[in-house]
This record gives structure tokens, sequence and C-alpha cells, in this order.
């Protein structure tokens, strides 16, 4: 559910800023040609640590893997990074309409 959602806003940015989105699930890919478009969408997904990359690689791969493995179980724990909020995050819609 977090990655449909993590590609939702970026298909929606993508919509509003370029007028298109490609038909991809690779939110890498989402994430890059979002972030050429808006650089301060880079703040949404740290990168300094390799910790901050293996969250997003994580988010990645969890919908692959629940996709096509019918074995496949993914948890999110409340400790879970994925539920930590970032003082001064801006969700993309925010940063469509503030250029």
């Amino acid at each position: 559910m977090l990655h449909q959602a993590v590609e939702a806003i970026y298909a929606c940015f993508l919509l509003v800023n370029a007028l298109y989105f490609p038909r991809s699930h690779n939110i890498k890919f989402l994430r890059s040609l979002s972030e050429d478009r808006e650089p301060r969408l880079i703040d949404a997904w740290p990168r300094e640590t390799k910790t901050d990359r293996a969250r997003f690689e994580r988010l990645k791969r969890a919908y692959v893997e629940a996709r096509y493995s019918a074995s496949a179980r993914v948890r999110i724990h409340h400790s879970s990074p994925f539920l930590r909020i970032r003082s001064g995050h801006r969700c993309p819609a925010s940063v469509s309409w503030d250029l």
C-alpha cells in the first residue's frame, strides 16, 4: 500500500507538471523523473547514509515481492522508519502549486 501511495503521488506530480506520466510501477524511475522537474523533492527520500538508501530500496523491493511471491509478507512496525515524519517535509502535490 505504501508503494502504491508513493507511486500515485509521483504520477500525479508528473501529470500536473509535465502533462504526462509513464505507465511504470518503478518508483525509483518515477522519483528520478519527478526530481529532475523539481529538485526540492530530493529531500523526501534522504540518501546521506546507507540506511537512508536501504529504506527506499526496501519499499521498492517489497512491491515486487508482494506482487510475485505468494509467500511474501510485508510487515511495518510502529518503530518503522517509513512512519517517520521529517520536519519541513512537503509532499509533491504542494510543490506543484507553490513554484
